[in-house]
């Protein structure tokens, strides 16, 4: 028989996982604007997609929207992807925790495992968790108990706040549906607008023609597109003139309803300096979920 806690501390898991569920380079280019009437928009993508995997880090701002959710989550800080980090403040809509959190809540992703502060979170919590500064959810050792290889993948890549830039990008790769716009100024930065939809079969199809898509980021957007159900990306990208991101707009139309993702994106190469919370203030789920049934198991 499970306790009280499982059962409270599994809501509150929950929870956790939905906010989870992500020095400066770009000044000093000397390009004209010309150049963009001498380039197909294919190959200012091309251009863009490598520069983001060579950063491997950036400031975020984010917004997403996901079905059935009845607000906006916001996100705010660093993130990394070669390794994957994150040190943000999430915002989430007051429906998603029945009005009970509303402050920002700071979350770190280090390691494979999902650190979120619970100072702003107690009175949503079981006592046993708000006693604790911090939740850990270690995701690398979910999916090594659950003896499926690609499960942190899935459950480090899907719903876009750890995602690379680059992976989102990568659909547009190859793709003739790819135009540009114009140019336009965003975030006080002139910058190229380039638009593109695409389905996931002409996407899949056309990253398997591309060298620059590694086997290993091929199937981190199979398993997101499975877990997802994607069906459709429509994706604006306001590129600067180091062919930098200044901004994305990513909309997915998924088997529950459309998503939404827009990411406003600066000091790219920035070093992100992620650091797990100390040991001695976190509560790990999965150990303390696994201590609390055997003990139920042992007064049965």
């Amino acid at each position: 028989m499970k306790s009280t806690f499982v059962r409270r501390t599994g809501v509150a898991v929950a929870a956790l996982a939905l906010t989870a569920g992500l020095s400066s380079c770009q000044s000093g280019s000397d390009k004209a604007q010309g150049d963009e009437a001498r380039r197909t928009p294919v190959q200012a993508i091309t251009a863009t997609f490598k520069k983001m995997q060579s950063a491997k880090a950036a400031k975020v701002d984010m917004t997403m929207t996901m079905p059935g959710a009845s607000g906006e989550m916001k996100m705010s800080g660093v993130m990394g992807w070669d390794p994957q980090a994150i040190d943000m403040t999430v915002t989430m809509p007051a429906a998603a925790t029945q009005g009970k959190v509303t402050a920002p809540v700071r979350m770190i992703q280090v390691d494979g495992a999902m650190y979120t502060e619970l100072t702003s979170m107690k009175e949503a919590l079981p006592p046993e968790m708000a006693a604790k500064k911090w939740a850990k959810i270690d995701m690398a050792a979910i999916a090594k108990k659950s003896g499926n290889e690609k499960l942190l993948a899935q459950l480090t890549g899907g719903a876009g706040t750890t995602q690379d830039p680059a992976q989102q990008l990568a659909p547009l790769l190859e793709s003739p549906n790819v135009k540009h716009v114009g140019t336009e100024t965003v975030n006080g930065v002139s910058a190229e607008h380039y638009t593109g939809s695409v389905s996931v079969e002409e996407a899949l199809k056309e990253q398997e023609a591309s060298k620059l898509v590694t086997p290993e980021l091929r199937e981190r957007q199979r398993e997101s597109i499975k877990k997802l159900g994607v069906k459709k990306y429509d994706i604006d990208i306001w590129v600067n003139s180091d062919d930098y991101p200044v901004k994305m707009k990513v909309g997915m139309d998924t088997k529950t309803g459309p998503m939404n993702l827009v990411g406003n994106y600066s000091d790219y190469g920035t070093k992100a300096n992620v650091q797990a919370p100390p040991a001695a203030d976190t509560l790990d789920i999965l150990k303390e979920i696994e201590k609390q049934l055997a003990k139920a198991d042992a007064k049965a």
